[in-house]
C-alpha cells in the first residue's frame, strides 16, 4: 500500500480466536518488524478484545514498548 497506509491497528496475543490479548512483544505477532514495514505508518491504534490483564495497564504497556522502541512518539 506504500504511502497509502498511514494508520496501523496493532494487538498482539497468540495467533488463535479468542485468545488474550497480551502486551507487545510477548507472544506471536512481531509488532517492531510490521511498523518497520510500513513506514507511512503514523497512527497506532490498539483496540483491546479480549485480556486476563487490566485493559488501561495493558494499553500503557504497549504505549511504553512502542515508545521505547523508537516506534512512536507522545
Amino acid at each position: 500500500m506504500g504511502d497509502r497506509a498511514v494508520a496501523a491497528r496493532l494487538k498482539d496475543g497468540r495467533a488463535a480466536l479468542d485468545t488474550p490479548q497480551t502486551p507487545f512483544g510477548t507472544e506471536d505477532i512481531d509488532i517492531p518488524a510490521a511498523l518497520r514495514a510500513g513506514t507511512s505508518v503514523r497512527r497506532h491504534i490498539t483496540k483491546i478484545h479480549h485480556t486476563e490483564a487490566d485493559r488501561f495497564d495493558l494499553l500503557a504497556a504497549n504505549f511504553r514498548i512502542l515508545l521505547e522502541g523508537g516506534l512512536t512518539t507522545p
